[in-house]
């Protein structure tokens, strides 16, 4: 049973049309996150689970995710021009260095990630095994393009504090399509606290299995970084998202989150962008439930094994999902726009 101690949290801006009774409301809303969670995992009948302090913060904090920026893959592609000038991808590669440039001024990734996607299906166009490595490398640079962003919230374990960044909040969720300002911070404090709430879940149910490894793995990945990144994100996206589904006609503004989250899922990969782990979770604006319960008894296996590489195989066994989900699509949807037209330069402005 999930158990309430005392509620504390801080709350300082008196400028924002929030009170204190709104603030309140929200440990209204974290047993509420808790209760479904509850729900969905076994795991946490009969546990003790002290509620994170809340913490608003009017901080701007950033994560980068991803290993290469744009500038190194443009070099990368140029190299490769220099070794095969008459390679068949060179006319696909000169439409990527034109939809990389136009990153600069557009965030849509969409037209990235198709022309990559078309590009891997057709690696057996390479003529000899060092051009298939050169371009694979490519391919894999782009996968794992880096990217920063403003963190909307976070958890901490030593202190079990959430906090809620509100400047980086009401940024993202002015675009909602309402009115009413005090609504969409209010909603958009909520959304996010349903993240991290389930990220104290995760620690705790990871606590409980070993302590010593748990937070041993929390803390220090070793160089599984971004394979802990994906799993746990991914699973944290997932409920978000679930959480909208459950309240999308109590409000606008959780159904075009929802549509937001799934941009963000279909047009980024993990482990370079760790969300996107969670389309595996969501199928045809559905949330699943079993696949995400199955990756997080995983990982809890592995922390209670005392395994100190935890997160490789949770992560292994996501990717076996996403492969099995990418054929059923592929059944049901048109060829890629490259197919009937591979010279065609996509420009998404």
């Amino acid at each position: 049973m999930l158990k309430q101690t005392k509620i504390r949290y801080h709350y300082d801006f008196p400028n924002l049309p929030i009170t204190n009774n709104d603030i309140q409301e929200l440990y209204e809303k974290l047993n509420d996150i808790l209760w479904i969670a509850e729900s969905y995992i076994p795991q946490l009948d009969n546990h003790e689970m002290h509620l994170p302090d809340i913490f608003i913060s009017d901080d701007i904090v950033t994560k980068t995710y991803g290993k290469y920026d744009f500038k190194a893959i443009l070099k990368e592609i140029r190299k490769y021009y220099e070794k095969y000038p008459y390679s068949y991808f060179g006319k696909l590669l000169e439409q990527l260095v034109i939809i990389i440039k136009n990153l600069e001024k557009d965030t849509h990734f969409g037209a990235l990630k198709e022309l990559i996607d078309y590009m891997e299906s057709k690696l057996d166009h390479t003529e000899t095994e060092e051009e298939h490595k050169d371009i694979k490398k490519i391919i894999y640079m782009l996968k794992n393009n880096k990217r920063t962003v403003n963190t909307l919230g976070s958890y901490n374990y030593q202190n079990n504090r959430i906090t809620l960044y509100i400047n980086t909040i009401i940024n993202y969720f002015s675009k909602a399509p309402i009115k009413d300002f005090s609504t969409k911070i209010k909603i958009g404090l909520e959304i996010v606290l349903a993240h991290e709430a389930f990220h104290a879940i995760q620690y705790h149910l990871m606590i409980s299995e070993n302590a010593k490894t748990a937070t041993y793995l929390w803390n220090h990945p070793v160089n599984e970084e971004s394979y802990r990144n994906t799993v746990l994100e991914g699973l944290a996206g997932w409920f978000e998202y679930s959480w909208c589904n459950d309240a999308k006609y109590d409000n606008p503004i959780y159904a075009w989150h929802m549509n937001q989250i799934e941009k963000e899922l279909h047009n980024h990969y993990y482990p370079g962008w760790p969300y996107a782990a969670a389309k595996v979770f969501i199928q045809n604006g559905k949330p699943l439930i079993d696949e995400p319960i199955m990756i997080l008894n995983l990982v809890l296996e592995s922390v209670l094994k005392q395994r100190q590489s935890c997160w490789n195989y949770p992560y292994e066994v996501l990717k076996i999902l996403e492969s099995h989900n990418q054929i059923l699509q592929q059944k049901c949807t048109n060829k890629s726009i490259y197919d009937n037209n591979p010279k065609m330069i996509f420009l998404h402005q």
